[in-house]
């Protein structure tokens, strides 16, 4: 059927259907993308708990030990994906997004609650402090976090006891 303007209405569906499974191909690929780069931060900051930052003396510190540091420096320079615009049309709004990688975030570990606000708000940009903050709130009264308080601070942890509600 032809439009009044000589344009095949059939072309037309086609090209939306072609764009919006390209939306949505590329859509996956952020977010599997965002999944390494959390996992790659994790493992990050793994090695720098391990080896310190800073606190070898230069005349200690043998060439394969620099060549590391320079390493885990470049890498962390490069870090600087801020997925700030999160859409997806799958089913999946932002704020389950983000409450998903809070949970993957701590996985099987306890994270102090200011380690996890800093991967998830400041270095990839999911969400807003205020939000981050609400998600916890949220995910613990669902009965998923768990969050114990000491004289050193917060820390989150999963429950391993999902509640059913």
């Amino acid at each position: 059927m032809q439009l009044s303007l000589g344009i095949d209405e059939k072309a037309i569906k086609d090209g939306f259907r072609r764009a919006k499974e390209d939306i949505q191909t590329n859509t996956d690929k952020i977010i599997e993308l965002q999944q390494q780069i959390i996992s790659l931060q994790n493992q990050l900051h793994a090695i720098q708990e391990k080896v310190g930052r800073d606190n070898l003396p230069n005349s200690s510190v043998t060439p394969h030990q620099q060549d590391i540091k320079a390493t885990i420096k470049s890498v962390l320079d490069e870090m600087t994906v801020r997925p700030r615009n999160i859409s997806i049309s799958n089913g999946l709004n932002k704020k389950d997004i983000v409450k998903s990688k809070i949970l993957e975030t701590i996985s099987d570990q306890q994270e102090p609650l200011p380690r996890l606000k800093e991967i998830i708000v400041d270095e990839q940009g999911f969400c807003s402090k205020a939000s981050f903050y609400r998600y916890i709130e949220e995910l613990k009264q669902d009965g998923k976090i768990i969050m114990d308080s000491n004289t050193t601070g917060t820390t989150v942890r999963r429950n391993k006891i999902q509640v059913i509600g």
